[in-house]
């Protein structure tokens, strides 16, 4: 299917947000959100934002019927520079291979964003129904859906292909750890499969106390999942999960979790707060901001943290 580029430019809400921290206790090395700044730089009307992939110095952010380019390279003067037309709301977006993977109402959406400034669209697959999250391996996409997990196989980019459904039961949230996926479904929770060979996926656990939202820090072998006790903390050996080493309670509720050496950084409806993890047993919250109204995702880096919500695209830097 052809999707063409409108050819007017809507307008994008971007609004910047800057947060100062300070670092105000030698001894625990705690840090306190100390200001923090919001500057309006245009009013461009893509609401709401719905999820965002960091490409080089360009963030794309995705929203009910287009895919935004947005220049960060200097992130206190970000700005929209091209944006791609999809079918319909996208909840998605992955990048892997300096390609977009998008999903949504669409089903799955393959973009080439060579040219931030006139992405386009290479490759569809249509699925009826709820899709909301994707990750992405060398040849393979899985796709968290309303009815479990969908396998694609996008070796032909230009034509992907469906090759199964990993249960059936809603999907909250998926990640990929080198050659496992970890699916944390609705009613049953958490279950872990060996995708070493996508033609014959099997299953690895179960963690039925363990599900939504899902994360692994891969440079750490780590993982954050959301449970009762709030997020929970595990290591992962090779294709196992250790015994929990900690949790963490969110003050609100949990949307989002991104993690790096230090500092996990907790996606709540209204905000986010900055948590770190350097002692995973012992996590303690060093800074929050609350000023947002319908977070969806986050993502950290540099310094920066990039946010899409019900009321637009915000950075802050901490």
């Amino acid at each position: 299917m052809n999707i063409t580029k409108i050819s007017s430019l809507f307008t994008f809400t971007i609004s910047i947000l800057f947060s100062c921290i300070s670092c105000t206790s030698q001894e625990n090395g705690l840090i306190d959100l100390v200001k923090v700044k919001r500057v309006n730089l245009a009013f461009m009307g893509v609401q709401p934002a719905y999820d965002l992939a960091l490409i080089g110095d360009y963030a794309f952010v995705s929203s009910n019927k287009q895919i935004v380019s947005i220049s960060i390279s200097d992130p206190e003067n970000a700005s929209k520079v091209g944006f791609v037309e999809i079918p319909g709301p996208c909840f998605g977006l992955y990048s892997h291979e300096n390609l977009l993977f998008a999903v949504g109402e669409p089903g799955l959406i393959i973009i080439d964003p060579t040219d931030p400034e006139n992405p386009q669209v290479i490759g569809r697959y249509e699925e009826q129904g709820y899709s909301h999250q994707v990750r992405v391996t060398a040849q393979h996409a899985y796709v968290a859906t309303d009815r479990g997990v969908q396998v694609i196989d996008v070796s032909d980019c230009n034509c992907p292909k469906y090759l199964r459904t990993l249960n059936s039961d809603h999907v909250y949230g998926i990640e990929i750890h080198g050659d496992m996926l970890l699916a944390g479904y609705k009613n049953i929770g958490m279950i872990t499969y060996d995708i070493s060979n996508p033609a014959a996926i099997r299953e690895l656990s179960k963690h039925p106390a363990q599900g939504g939202v899902i994360m692994s820090d891969k440079d750490n072998d780590r993982l954050f999942s959301c449970s009762g006790q709030g997020i929970v903390i595990n290591n992962i050996f090779g294709k196992t999960i250790s015994e929990k080493l900690g949790t963490y309670s969110p003050d609100q509720e949990l949307r989002s979790i991104f993690a790096n050496d230090q500092y996990l950084f907790v996606g709540e409806i209204v905000g986010v707060e900055i948590v770190d993890i350097s002692t995973p047993e012992l996590p303690v919250k060093v800074a929050e901001y609350d000023k947002l109204r319908n977070l969806h995702e986050l993502i950290a880096r540099n310094h920066y943290i990039y946010i899409t919500d019900g009321s637009g695209f915000y950075i802050l830097c901490y």
